[in-house]
């Protein structure tokens, strides 16, 4: 064992019975965790679960994100959990390849390790189920998404529409249910979104609707 070599390379024999040995490998994980711990809070992971700590993000992906950050109780436990996570053992799991990823898609982000294409529900994030699908989450401190969510209900609806006028009952049905889920979470969004941020979308969506009648 080199006292050069990478922290991960003194880590991986943990079987020796020598009390030197384990107290370098002591000094070694404590540099390795501090060095996660601190990438953690410098990355867009970071970002994004103080924000769903601070409750702006909307979509069931919420819960993916707060089960990195369960505070302890008075013991020191966590519901479900033996020991509570420590903000070093709470930086590896963020930064587990397994844990969770920033993918933007439509709308928001899909938080799945695989990326979206790994998703049943490909790009219908905020219309998959009633609350959107489960690894969603849409920031409503971003205006692009909320310029996205509500330009999304609005396809909808008009699909909808479309399919009405047609006759085709079948797809009709399916696209007003669609229009209704994504109706909801822009609503959801909307109503956590700061009024100015609400206005700031609205002159956006209106100047693209100007730009589009004088082209």
């Amino acid at each position: 064992m080199q006292h050069g070599a990478p922290p991960i390379a003194r880590l991986r024999d943990l079987n020796t019975r020598s009390r030197d040995v384990h107290l370098v490998y002591g000094h070694a994980w404590d540099e390795l965790t501090n060095n996660l711990f601190d990438q953690a809070n410098a990355d867009p992971k970071a970002t994004l679960i103080h924000k769903a700590s601070k409750g702006v993000l909307v979509g069931e992906g919420v819960r993916v994100i707060l089960d990195t950050i369960q505070g302890a109780d008075s013991r020191g436990f966590t519901p479900g959990d033996a020991t509570f996570l420590t903000p070093e053992r709470q930086a590896r799991l963020r930064n587990h390849p397994r844990a969770f990823e920033l993918n933007r898609v439509p709308g928001g982000i899909c938080l799945l390790a695989q990326g979206p294409v790994a998703c049943p529900e490909y790009l219908h994030c905020v219309e998959a189920t009633t609350d959107g699908f489960g690894q969603y989450v849409s920031d409503t401190e971003n205006q692009t998404m909320l310029v996205e969510l509500l330009a999304r209900a609005e396809q909808r609806r008009e699909q909808a529409q479309a399919a009405v006028q047609a006759g085709r009952r079948v797809l009709a049905g399916k696209q007003q249910e669609l229009a209704i889920r994504a109706s909801r979470m822009r609503d959801k969004a909307f109503a956590m979104a700061k009024p100015e941020m609400i206005d700031d979308v609205k002159r956006r969506l209106q100047a693209a609707r100007e730009q589009v009648d004088g082209g």
